[in-house]
């Protein structure tokens, strides 16, 4: 239904001259014209509007100065010029202006200054399109943290938000342990908001009191979720979880998952500062059943898992895998070119793994990398059947290329292989290429070597990766360009680079509170016979 055209406000076109104007002049722009034209419709109650814009020259920065006289800089460190977004020669932005206050305070907070203020002032001379720009840093004494005073704690035991913290009285201030303790807190899912910063009442002081307020969210939750995407077409699930059950944080989740190609049931019990206050405890016990075009596999699973944060951006894990795993329904075509295929037994191993992230989104990253080690051997000496060891190593690299685009990139490489007998290495285990969170443009595992009839194979070494553009494109939606490539290998240590397959096609993304929403659409650019020419995915945060 068409709305009705809106009133013409004399007064109200005013204000929005006069925003135009101030748009242009907070992008430097400051002798932009606006000229408009009225011409009214003689047989209609309608008015129509022309503008003319002229944007002129815009105002450059030609100087930029800090002044703060009692700042003792060291050798090592970058000026404090540098860290000011805004440079000479830059067209003069407000935004970029303002961040440099936000750049010098966090630069000399983080040197134990936290009651530093910064003033800015500039000079804007229209005459000659110029901008001299000063920030005046005024630093205060050199501050220590000094005792947290915990605040807006209900439910929530005060000694599970003390835990948390991650400076100690005595320590020089600096804000990168309060931005952690902060992350830490929220992501206890305990919290609706956390703040933390000085108390003011103690402005000026060297000993820095701290205050932590809290708003508590619920501690219990259920979700209830349809899923659909080409891959596993239409699935659903429902999601049960006590964020602190029987206090210290402790979380149980129990869930129910079902797509066209697999269902579980799961229950997770995940134990924060677990023997050390490094160490997350986690124990789950997963009923599986998967539905793959080569085989049914039903396995019951438990996964005692301890995972350990090394330093900030770097942590690992230590792992059992205790599984005892049936298929059926194996394809006759796929037996025929594997060999013998081992049909059921138990998985017995440790698993290691490494995380090195240094993203600044988990659901989007914009910038930074992350890089992944996991290793597992599971076989007769853990009391197993099966009999075979597996690794895999995964790079991602995230960096801004200008004009608002960021170029992700990714590169993973599995080698694995049987100890023993060929049939020591279960047919699930396999590497298997194609789909969605693999190359997309290919159908659910059908890039790689397949069998007379057309069935995947899977294989022992996989090397697959992708290089993806993305970029908003108005307001909450985004677009992207992408290229996918891989390719599965049957033999070990034998890495398919001459063999890789390529695919590649566009994507939009509709940001959401929970992450953004994605649409990819690939086209394979040899498309294998017997398959579709292109295939779509959707995934709910950023495929990698």
């Amino acid at each position: 239904m068409w709305r009705p055209r809106p009133a013409f406000d004399p007064v109200a076109f005013e204000t929005d001259l006069q925003r135009l104007h101030r748009f242009y002049e907070s992008r430097g722009y400051y002798d932009t014209r606006i000229d408009y034209a009225l011409a009214p419709h003689p047989d209609d109650d309608v008015v129509d509007i022309q503008l003319n814009i002229e944007e002129a020259a815009p105002v450059m920065v030609v100087a930029v100065t800090v002044t703060a006289p009692e700042y003792p800089a060291e050798t090592d460190e970058p000026s404090l010029e540098s860290l000011v977004p805004l440079k000479v020669g830059d067209r003069f932005s407000e935004e970029a202006y303002q961040q440099g206050d936000e750049a010098l305070l966090t630069h000399v907070r983080d040197r134990g200054y936290a009651w530093a203020t910064v003033v800015r002032h500039a000079v804007v001379d229209v005459r000659d399109d110029t901008a001299r720009v000063n920030y005046e840093i005024t630093l205060g004494p050199t501050c220590v943290f000094g005792q947290t005073r915990i605040e807006g704690v209900e439910r929530v035991d005060p000694l599970l938000v003390r835990r948390e913290i991650q400076y100690e009285p005595g320590e020089r201030f600096s804000t990168p342990p309060v931005s952690t303790t902060r992350t830490r807190l929220l992501s206890l899912g305990l919290f609706r908001s956390v703040q933390i910063g000085p108390d003011a009442a103690a402005h000026g002081e060297s000993v820095v009191p701290m205050v932590v307020r809290v708003s508590e969210g619920p501690q219990r939750s259920i979700r209830f979720g349809v899923t659909y995407n080409t891959q596993d077409e239409i699935g659903g699930r429902i999601d049960w979880q006590h964020l602190n059950w029987f206090g210290g944080g402790r979380r149980l989740s129990l869930s129910l998952r079902g797509t066209q190609y697999s269902s579980f049931a799961a229950a997770k019990l995940v134990q924060p500062h677990f023997l050390d206050a490094r160490n997350t405890g986690i124990l789950e016990f997963v009923q599986d059943l998967d539905t793959e075009s080569t085989y049914l596999l039903t396995a019951t699973q438990f996964r005692p898992r301890i995972e350990r944060r090394l330093v900030s951006d770097l942590s690992g894990f230590i792992a059992y895998r205790a599984e005892y795993a049936a298929l059926s329904n194996v394809d006759q075509s796929v037996s025929g070119a594997l060999g013998p295929i081992k049909r059921d037994g138990g998985l017995f191993g440790p698993r290691l793994g490494l995380l090195w992230n240094s993203t600044d989104n988990p659901l989007n990253p914009q910038e930074g990398e992350i890089l992944t080690l996991t290793a597992e051997q599971a076989g007769a000496m853990w009391g197993g059947a099966f009999n075979f060891w597996k690794v895999v190593v995964e790079g991602r690299k995230y960096f801004g290329i200008g004009w608002q685009t960021i170029l992700a990139t990714r590169l993973r490489l599995g080698l694995s292989d049987a100890i023993g007998a060929a049939e020591n290495m279960p047919l699930f285990d396999r590497f298997y290429a194609g789909g969605e969170n693999s190359v997309r443009g290919y159908a659910r595992r059908m890039l790689g070597p397949l069998s007379a009839t057309g069935q995947p194979l899977g294989g022992l070494t996989l090397f697959e990766g992708s290089v993806e553009l993305r970029r908003p494109l108005y307001k909450m939606i985004g677009g992207a360009v992408f290229v996918d490539f891989g390719q599965v290998s049957l033999n070990p240590y034998d890495v398919p680079i001459g063999s890789l397959k390529f695919s590649t096609g566009p994507g939009v993304s509709v940001d959401t509170p929970v992450g953004p929403l994605l649409l990819f659409v690939g086209f394979p650019i040899d498309s294998p016979a017997g398959q579709r020419s292109w295939q779509v995915t959707f995934s709910v945060g950023q495929f990698f």
